[in-house]
């Protein structure tokens, strides 16, 4: 089983897991922390 980060939607204030290695990816992308909660 793949790990999950938690995701916060900034907008409706829901919070949902998505694959660590997608986060990971915009982590590059963004030059973000991972270590961080995403938010979009």
């Amino acid at each position: 089983m793949e790990e999950m980060i938690p995701y916060k939607c900034v907008k409706c204030g829901i919070t949902e897991n998505i694959p660590k290695e997608v986060v990971e990816y915009f982590d590059e992308m963004d030059q973000s922390n991972i270590d961080e909660l995403p938010c979009f």
